[in-house]
């Protein structure tokens, strides 16, 4: 529960950091996006703790994971509320196709936080035939993976992830891409296939902040 609390006043502080950011809205969105993966990590993490010390009996630990979610929620409606803003002030001289991309994203986006899996890898897949050529084309691949993942659709998931790392093997979700990619094989049972992503993830990845949950996770399949 601590480490969850320090990873929910590391996701604030970044906000702070977001609001005050200045620069290009490609980067200010993708860094937004990262936040909403972190987000997520933070819920799993409390969802883990609360399995863990049979929260369903320990009042303490209901209250924490209340707390805990209370938090989570309104990080995200800072969040919400800067995109809101960002897209408000797009220049006038922007063209109106930028901004519906940077609508359209941020929409599919919405729903795999809201967790409507489904609704969300439509709308990632309208995403990417209305903006073919999106610098954000493997942020919306690799949500769909995760949407599969979080699915349990452990195949399919699969797919998604390999797409990220193949088209876009120098871009910013290679690494994540690998990392539940492996897992999705873990969940499959196919060990043999997780420690081939795994073996030389440092060594491809050495900046992602996956390395040591990759090297743990390794170290868990021999």
């Amino acid at each position: 529960m601590i480490d969850a609390h320090a990873r929910i006043r590391e996701l604030e502080k970044k906000v702070e950091v977001l609001e005050r950011a200045k620069g290009a809205q490609a980067d200010v969105l993708v860094r937004i996006d990262r936040m909403g993966q972190e987000i997520s990590q933070v819920r799993g993490k409390a969802e883990e703790i609360g399995k863990q010390k049979g929260g369903g009996s320990d009042p303490r630990v209901l209250q924490q994971l209340d707390l805990l979610e209370e938090k989570t929620r309104a990080l995200e409606e800072r969040i919400r509320q800067f995109e809101k803003a960002l897209l408000s002030e797009t220049s006038p001289d922007a063209s109106p196709d930028v901004r519906s991309e940077q609508e359209s994203y941020e929409e599919a986006r919405r729903l795999y936080l809201q967790k409507r899996y489904g609704e969300a890898i439509d709308k990632f897949d309208v995403f990417q035939q209305s903006h073919p050529k999106s610098t954000l084309i493997d942020n919306a691949l690799f949500w769909q993976g995760m949407s599969r993942y979080s699915n349990e659709e452990w195949e399919k998931a699969i797919i998604k992830f390999e797409d990220v790392r193949n088209r876009f093997p120098d871009g910013d979700k290679a690494p994540d891409a690998a990392y539940f990619e492996a897992l999705s094989f873990r969940k499959m049972n196919d060990s043999k296939s997780a420690k081939a992503l795994l073996q030389d993830f440092a060594k491809k990845y050495p900046k992602s902040d996956k390395v040591p949950l990759a090297e743990k996770l390794l170290k868990e399949l021999k």
